[in-house]
Order: C-alpha cells, then structure tokens, then sequence
C-alpha cells in the first residue's frame, strides 16, 4: 500500500484555520463501530491523515485517519473508535497523495488538527467529550463555551452547537466571536432572521467587546456589516451609530452639525479605506472619525444655546454662573489665517 513520506514539509503537520472550510470527502465511506461491530456507511467530511503514519510501517491507515464531521453510531449511539474498509483505506491513501502533490482538493490531507491546549484527537466527537470535561471544571468559562460550539459547528452540527453559544453569550454578553459564530450557525441552518439579528448584535456590542482581539474584533465587524448590508437592512445598523453618536454628545460642550446618516452619504463604500473606516465607526464610536458632528464652541467654551436670555447681564442659560454677556453671548474671536480647520475625514 502507498504511504505518505515519513518527513512531510512542514505546512502539512497541522492543518491551519478552520476544519469547515476544508472540502469534505463528498461521498459515504464504510465504517465498521468498534462499540457494538456493525458497520454502515457515513459522512465523515473530510479526512486527515497524520503524517505519523508514514513513519509508522506496520500500521494501517484507518490508525492514523482523523474525521471533520461530528457523527456518532447509527446503532448504538457511539462515538467511536472506527475499522475502516480496506478497500476505503486504499482508496483515502491514493487520495491523500494526490493532494500532498497536486494541493488539489481531494477530501483527503495529510496534516493534524489540534485543539487550543495540543492534544489530537481523531474525532470530534472525542474533543468535544474532552472540551465537556473542561467545563465540569469551569462552568463559567465563557472561552470554553465558544470551543465547545465551534467543535459541533465545525462538525457539521450547527443545531447542536446554539446552546453552548448561547451559554457563552450569557457570560460574555459582548463577544464578538461568539455572536458570529452563532449568526453563521443559523445561517447554515436556514435562519435568515435570526441571523441577521445576531448580526446587528454584534454591531451593537462591539465597543464593549474586551475578550476578542482588536484585528479580529475588525474583521468580525466588517463580516457582521457586509451580511447587514445584503440582507437589505443597513438602515437598522446606521440606526445604531446615531443612537451611540446621540449617547456621546454632551449638549452643553457640543452640538451636533449634522446626523451620522450624512457623514456616511459622503462615504464611497466600495473604497476599502471608507469601508474600514465605517466598521472602527462601531468599534471606537462615531463622533470619534465625524468629527463634523461635533463643533465645540470658541475656545473651548459651550456653544450659544438656541434661546438667548432676557437682557445680556441675566445668568447664561449654559449653567456656568457667569453673565451671558461674558459666557456664550461674548463675541467669537476669529481663528488665524491657516489655523483654521475641519476634524477632517481624510485624516483616519
């Protein structure tokens, strides 16, 4: 029987990223449950072979074979281990090599996935045992939540994988990881509804989100806009930058020029810099790159309020005490000639 080469490169030891974006096998293979001995055919997903099976010469490939879906015994309910069919070993072999040559999409890799903490394991069904003895020990840990989901996600089971997220969410109300994850959940689930809720979730939380990395934590926000804006309903995420933008400004320091819907009309969308610059608008605030919605008064001092008092020796109606004369209704001294300017868009 062919064999990978016990020394594979490097990039084939671990399989890198996540297990859903490998192309699954795309046919049933004979899989005999060791548990109870009855074999019938399965969607296993995609196939990972240890580069350790090359080096071991007296060992089958079913041995070293690790499975990307989460399936369990049709018969008696186990989760493993498996004997696979000689005539699937050879064939999983031949596959495996075409792709360590062609990098071909085959079904079959030769590498290994690893949870967090190192360990291999050769189904999911075994880490998300193992992810399950983690958390008798943490209940309350939220990051343990998430990689719980994500094994029963990544597995093919998004159904399965809601109440862990849920869980998760419970205890870190503003993660941005885990409100993706559970929105790409239902989206595979055929939820559009719920989805996109769970998007807009994530726009709304993502300032107060301090557990996810802030590249991630972008990169998460530009994928929650992009499936707001498709699903026909930006309207609702503008909704939630003008509330935000409303909470920031202080009426007696500033006053707002002009809406957040106006400073977005300026913006080009299909310009990178633009879109980039609308996603950080809800990571860091609005009023932090619309600088035009805010204009503090001359010198630091609050703006004239909309009513001026009766007689300019009576109190200013800002609350400073002082005159209005000598608060708000003093004349405005002009700025200098080349100093004067706009909180400019193009500066971020």
């Amino acid at each position: 029987m062919s064999r990978s080469p016990a020394s594979p490169s490097p990039e084939v030891r671990v399989i890198h990223g996540n297990p859903r974006d490998l192309t699954p096998l795309g046919e049933r293979i004979e899989l005999k449950c060791e548990p109870c001995g009855r074999s019938a055919w399965y969607d296993v997903g995609a196939v990972i072979i240890s580069p350790r099976f090359g080096a071991d010469k007296e060992a089958s490939v079913e041995e070293y074979a690790s499975f990307t879906r989460y399936f369990h015994c049709r018969y008696c309910d186990a989760g493993g281990p498996w004997r696979v069919a000689p005539q699937a070993q050879v064939g999983l072999t031949l596959k495996g090599m075409v792709w360590l040559k062609t990098r071909q999409p085959t079904g079959v890799y030769f590498g290994e996935t690893r949870t967090f903490d190192g360990k291999w394991f050769r189904y999911p069904t075994q880490t998300a045992a193992y992810v399950r003895s983690l958390l008798k020990r943490a209940p309350d840990s939220a990051e343990l939540w998430l990689r719980l989901g994500n094994v029963y996600a990544n597995g093919g089971r998004p159904d399965l994988a809601l109440a862990p997220f849920r869980r998760g969410i419970e205890l870190e109300p503003a993660s941005a990881e885990l409100h993706s994850q559970l929105a790409q959940c239902f989206e595979a689930m055929n939820r559009p509804g719920d989805a996109v809720a769970e998007w807009l979730t994530l726009l709304e939380r993502a300032a107060d989100d301090r557990t996810t990395e802030p590249g991630i934590l972008e990169k998460l926000v530009s994928m929650a806009l992009d499936r707001v804006l498709s699903a026909d309903r930006f309207t609702e995420a503008i909704a939630i930058l003008n509330r935000r933008g409303d909470a920031g400004v202080d009426p007696s320091r500033t006053k707002v020029e002009e809406p957040v819907t106006l400073y977005l009309t300026s913006l080009d969308f299909s310009k990178q810099k633009h879109w980039d610059r609308v996603c950080r608008m809800f990571i860091e605030g609005p009023l932090a790159f619309a600088g035009a919605h805010r204009t503090p008064g001359p010198a630091g001092r609050p703006t004239a309020p909309q009513s001026r008092p009766e007689g300019r020796n009576a109190r200013c109606s800002c609350g400073s005490g002082r005159k209005y004369k000598k608060c708000c209704g003093a004349p405005s001294k002009t700025p200098a000639a080349g100093q004067r300017g706009t909180a400019g868009v193009g500066s971020h």
